[in-house]
C-alpha cells in the first residue's frame, strides 16, 4: 500500500497506523520509495482511534474466526466511515449482522472475501491492483476516467489492465467480494460514481448468481444512472452443463433463470447498457464507448507522466539480482545526515547558542524534548550528587581493581558499571516504582509501610547505615531544598517524607536516603512538569531512565578512579586471602626477598636483592645489587594432591636444587643438592613462604635491615636463630620480549645514563659510550629484527653504526667498527619495566650483556 502511495506522488503515506493486539505497542518501519518511514502499531482500536482522529477507513485483515468481533468493535467508533473485510469464509449469519449494523450506522462495508479496491493516484486497499509492476503497467499511479465495480478480485485486476489499454485508465475500482451477502453491492458504488463528476464512464462486471445486477438495471431505467455503462455478467458457460453449477464464489450459482448470466446480459442490454456479445468483445466495446466520450468532449485525455521508479522488495529483487537493504536499526533522537548535527530536531549550533547545558542535552537525547530550566538544573544536580561515593563501594572497587590489573579505561569502567543493580545504584528505579505505586493506589504512608512489612520486603530508598534523623545526609537536604523551592509541585516527595516519619519512629536510621529522594523527585519532574503525559512519565520510569541518571553520574567517578590509579602507577592488586598451597604456576622465576622487592615496587630506593647459588652450591639470600640475577625453575611434584601441592626449586645456572640445608646459630649455609627436594609454598596474598613438607621449618635469612653483601640462607623454625623465616617474591624470569619496530633511547637502570655513539667527537673516535649527557644528547637506536627469529641487530639511528664486536672480541667495546659484523642481541624482560640485552653467538646466549660502568664517558663495557 505504501509503495502504491509513493508511486501516486503522495507526500505522506495513506496508512496512519496499524493495530496488532499480540505484539505490544511499538514502531514498525516500512519502505517509502528508496527511504524508510515509521508507522505506529497499537494493541487496540480504541488507542489507534484516539491517537489518529483524522483516520476514517479501516482495512480489516483479521481471519474469518475473528473478523466478526473485531468489525463490531470498529463500528463502535463514529469516526470510522468505511471498513474493508478481506477474510474469506466468513459465516453468512455474521456477514448479515455486520451488514445490518453497518447500514444503521451509515458505514460502508467492502467485502468480505475481497481484495479491496483502488483509487488510482490516491489510495488502494490491500493487494488490489496486484504487484507494483502490474500497478505501473496498468497506469494505476494516476487517475483515469472509468469507474468499475466487480465481484471478483482477480477479474478486477484484469479490468485494470484492459482499461489501461483501451481507455485512459481506471478512475476507481471496487471488488465487492463473491460471498452471497456482500457488505455493499453494485448499486452502492455505481451511485457514488454517478455523483462523482470526475468519473465519466461506468463498468459493471457481474456474474452468475444473485439479482444485484437488476437493481442497477432499475436505476438506469429510472434515469438515476445516466452515465454510459458497459456491463457483462460472467458465467454464460453455465448453460452448457446439464445441472446447476457452483462456480468459485459462494454466491456464483443460479437458483433461477433470472440469476443466469445470459438472462442478466440480455436484461442489461435491453435497458440500454453497452453489452458485448462475448467477454472477448469487452475491450472493443470499452474502446468504442471511450472514444465516443472523447469525441463528444466529455473526456479530455491528459498528457501521460512518467511513472516513478519503485525499488523491488528484498526477497523479490534477490532473484533478479537487485537488492534493497533496510536500515539495521531505528534511531529517533539524533541525525547527522544534514548540514549539521541535530539533537531531537535541535541543531547543535542552537544547543550552544541557547546554553542549555548538559541537563538540556540529556532532555533532548533521553526524552526528545526541551525541559524547563528548573528540570535540567535538577538533572545536572543529580549527576553531581551521584558522581562518586568513595573508593569502597562495589562499582568503584571493581574499577580500581581492573585498572590496577593494567586494563584500559573502557574495560575498567565496564567492570564498575556491571555491579549496578538492585543492591547498588539500581535502587532508584525500584524506589520510584514502589513509592509511586503506593500513592497511586491511595495507600496512606502507614498503610504503605505495613504492606511492605507484611510482604517481608524492604522499602527501596529508605534506610542508611550511618546517617539518621539527628545526623542527616547533606545530599538529601540539598535535593529537598532545591525541589521544594523550584518544582511547581512535589507531591511524591511530600508522600515519601511522610513515609519517613513513620519509619524513623521505629528506628532513626530509616530515613529517606539519597537514592530514594532522587527517585521520588524525578517522578515529580516527569509527572508534573507538563512536558509528559502520565503514560509517558510511567514509561520512562519503567524503561530505566532513573538508573540511567545513576549510570551517567557514577561513570564520572569511575573514570576518575581509573585515572587516579594510572596516575599513581598502582601495582596489581592482590587481596589478602587464606593460607593456600596450590598458588604457584610452574615457570622460571627470579626469587627476591619480599621486603626489598616491595620497597622498589612502591617507588623506594633500589634495594632489590635476589636469591642466588654459588658454584659450590651455597645459597645466598642477599646477593649484591650489581651481581647477576639467577633464574630458578619451579615444578610441581608429580601426582601431588591439590590440597597439599609440593614443588621443586632448581637453580638454572648450577642445575642444583634448593635443598633442606641446616641453618644453625653459627649460620651454616644451606647447600644445593643434585637430587630433587620438594617444598610447600604457603601464600599470604602477596608473597610466599617456602616450608618443608611437614611445615616445621621455612627458608630464612639473617637480618634484612642493612644486610651485608652476602647472607647465607638456611632453615628457620618459628623465627628462631639467625635465619628466621622470610617471605619471598617470585618474579617471572627473563622473557624473550618482542620490541615493536621503532627507535629507542637505551638507558642504564643502575646509573640512569644513556648508551650513546660518540663518533661525532674527533678526540674520542668511533666508540660506544655510556653517558648520554655527554655532548648534551640522548641518541636513539633502531632495533632491526632478523627475519624468522626473535633476535635483533641494533643500529645508531643517526649514522647507522651498529653495535658490533670490539677490537678485543667481546671485551670493553671501545672500538666498535663499521667494518666488523654487528652483534646479535636477544631482548629479555627481567623485571617489571627493565630488559637485558644479551649477546647471541651461533644461536646460543652468552654471558655477555650490554652494560655501562664507570664515570668516564669514553668507556663502556659489553
Amino acid at each position: 500500500m505504501l509503495d502504491f502511495d509513493y508511486s501516486c506522488g503522495r507526500e505522506t503515506p495513506s496508512v496512519a497506523a496499524m493495530i496488532y493486539p499480540f505484539g505490544g505497542h511499538h514502531i514498525q518501519k516500512f519502505y517509502w520509495g528508496t527511504k524508510e518511514t515509521l508507522l505506529p502499531v497499537y494493541t487496540s482500536v480504541k488507542e489507534a482511534v484516539e491517537k489518529h482522529p483524522e483516520a476514517d477507513v479501516v482495512v480489516n485483515f483479521a481471519s474469518s474466526r475473528s473478523v466478526y468481533s473485531s468489525t463490531l468493535e470498529i463500528m463502535t467508533f463514529p469516526q470510522i466511515k468505511a471498513i474493508a473485510l478481506i477474510a474469506e469464509g466468513v459465516p453468512e449469519r455474521h456477514a448479515r449482522e455486520i451488514l445490518h449494523l453497518a447500514r444503521s450506522k451509515n458505514v460502508l462495508i467492502i467485502g468480505p472475501a475481497t481484495v479491496g479496491g483502488i483509487k488510482p493516484g490516491c489510495f488502494r486497499i490491500g493487494n488490489s491492483g496486484g504487484m507494483m509492476d502490474n500497478i505501473i503497467a496498468s497506469k494505476l499511479y494516476r487517475p483515469g476516467s472509468v469507474g468499475y465495480v466487480s465481484k471478483s478480485g482477480g477479474m478486477s485486476n484484469e479490468l485494470n489492465n484492459i482499461l489501461s489499454l483501451v481507455t485512459n485508465g481506471t478512475y476507481e475500482g471496487i471488488a465487492i467480494g463473491g460471498d452471497r451477502y456482500p457488505g455493499s453491492t453494485f448499486i452502492d458504488h455505481l451511485l457514488r460514481y454517478e455523483q462523482d463528476p470526475e468519473c465519466k464512464m461506468l463498468v459493471l462486471l457481474g456474474e452468475v448468481g444473485g439479482v444485484e445486477e437488476y437493481r442497477v438495471i432499475d436505476a438506469v431505467k429510472k434515469g438515476i444512472i445516466k452515465k454510459p455503462i458497459v456491463a457483462w455478467a460472467i458465467g454464460t458457460c453455465a448453460k452448457m452443463f446439464a445441472t446447476e453449477v457452483q462456480f468459485g464464489h459462494a454466491g456464483s450459482m443460479a437458483n433461477s433463470d433470472l440469476e443466469t448470466a445470459d438472462a442478466k446480459n440480455a436484461a442489461m442490454k435491453a435497458a440500454g447498457f453497452v453489452v458485448p456479445d462475448t467477454f472477448e468483445d469487452l475491450p472493443t466495446v470499452l474502446r468504442e464507448t471511450y472514444d465516443s466520450l472523447v469525441s463528444q468532449g466529455t473526456i479530455k485525455p491528459a498528457a501521460e507522466r512518467d511513472p516513478p521508479v519503485i525499488p523491488m522488495d528484498y526477497k523479490w529483487a534477490q532473484e533478479l539480482g537487485i537488492i534493497r537493504k533496510p536500515a539495521a536499526f531505528i534511531s529517533t533522537i539524533s541525525d547527522e545526515r544534514g548540514q549539521e548535527l541535530m539533537y531531537a530536531g535541535m541543531p547543535i549550533s542552537e544547543v550552544f547558542k541557547e546554553q542549555i547545558g548538559i541537563g538540556g542535552v540529556v532532555s533532548l537525547l533521553w526524552f526528545k524534548r526541551r525541559l524547563p530550566p528548573w528540570a535540567t538544573k535538577f538533572i545536572e544536580m543529580v549527576l553531581m550528587l551521584t558522581a562518586d561515593h568513595g573508593p569502597a563501594v562495589s562499582g568503584a572497587m571493581n574499577t580500581i581493581v581492573t585498572s590496577r590489573a593494567g586494563k584500559d579505561l573502557i574495560s575498567s569502567i565496564c567492570s564498575g558499571l556491571l555491579t549496578i543493580g538492585s543492591r547498588f545504584g539500581g535502587a532508584l528505579d525500584e524506589a520510584a516504582s514502589m513509592f509511586s505505586s503506593a500513592r497511586d493506589r491511595g495507600l496512606s504512608p502507614r498503610e504503605f509501610v505495613d504492606e511492605a512489612r507484611r510482604a517481608n520486603k524492604l522499602i527501596s530508598g529508605i534506610g542508611h547505615k550511618i546517617k539518621s534523623v539527628n545526623n542527616p545526609d547533606f545530599r538529601v537536604e540539598l535535593v529537598k531544598k532545591f525541589v521544594q523551592e523550584n518544582f511547581p509541585t512535589h507531591t511524591l516527595l511530600d508522600y515519601a517524607l511522610a513515609v519517613e516519619k513513620v519509619t524513623t519512629a521505629k528506628k532513626d536510621t530509616l530515613i529517606l536516603n539519597v537514592d530514594g529522594c532522587i527517585a521520588v523527585c524525578f517522578v515529580d519532574l516527569l509527572r508534573d512538569s507538563g512536558a509528559f503525559t502520565r503514560e509517558e512519565a510511567d514509561e520512562y520510569i519503567n524503561i530505566g531512565a532513573l538508573n540511567g541518571l545513576f549510570v551517567l553520574g557514577r561513570s564520572i567517578g569511575f573514570i576518575g578512579h581509573h585515572l587516579d590509579q594510572k596516575r599513581l602507577r598502582a601495582p596489581l592488586y592482590r587481596h589478602p586471602g587464606i593460607t593456600m598451597s596450590e598458588v604457584i604456576v610452574e615457570d622460571t622465576y627470579l626469587i627476591s626477598h619480599f621486603c626489598s622487592y616491595r620497597g622498589r615496587a612502591e617507588g623506594m630506593a633500589d634495594t632489590n636483592r635476589y636469591l642466588t647459588m654459588a658454584d659450590d652450591g651455597t645459597v645466598n639470600g642477599h646477593s649484591p645489587v650489581d651481581s647477576p640475577q639467577q633464574e630458578w625453575v619451579v615444578k610441581k611434584k608429580p601426582e601431588c594432591p591439590s590440597n597439599l601441592a609440593l614443588y621443586s626449586v632448581q637453580n638454572v645456572s648450577s642445575g642444583l636444587y634448593l635443598g633442606h640445608g641446616s641453618s644453625s646459630a653459627s649460620g651454616t649455609p644451606a647447600k644445593g643438592q643434585g637430587t630433587t627436594c620438594y617444598w610447600l609454598f604457603v601464600h599470604d596474598g602477596m608473597s610466599y613462604r617456602l616450608q618443608t613438607p611437614d611445615g616445621a621449618a621455612s627458608v630464612g635469612i639473617a637480618n634484612c635491615t642493612n644486610p651485608p653483601e652476602d647472607v647465607p640462607v638456611g632453615l628457620a623454625g618459628d623465627g628462631v636463630g639467625p635465619s628466621e623465616a622470610r617471605r619471598w617474591s617470585f618474579i617471572p624470569g627473563p622473557r624473550v620480549y618482542p620490541i615493536v619496530g621503532g627507535n629507542y633511547v637505551i638507558r642504564c637502570r643502575a646509573t640512569n645514563t644513556v648508551v650513546d655513539n660518540a663518533d661525532h667527537y674527533s678526540n674520542i673516535g668511533n666508540r660506544i659510550i655510556g653517558w648520554g649527557a655527554h655532548g648534551g644528547k640522548n641518541q636513539k637506536w633502531t632495533f632491526k629484527i632478523k627475519p624468522g627469529t626473535d633476535l635483533y641487530e641494533i643500529y645508531s639511528f643517526e649514522n647507522g653504526i651498529a653495535l658490533g664486536k670490539a677490537a678485543s672480541n667481546l671485551a670493553p667495546a671501545t672500538a666498535v667498527s663499521l667494518q666488523r659484523s654487528p652483534l646479535i642481541f636477544q631482548v629479555r624482560k627481567v623485571d617489571i619495566e627493565y630488559y637485558r640485552l644479551s649477546v647471541v653467538v651461533d644461536g646460543k646466549n652468552t654471558n655477555y650483556v650490554l652494560d655501562v660502568s664507570g664515570s668516564n664517558p669514553q668507556n663502556g663495557t659489553l
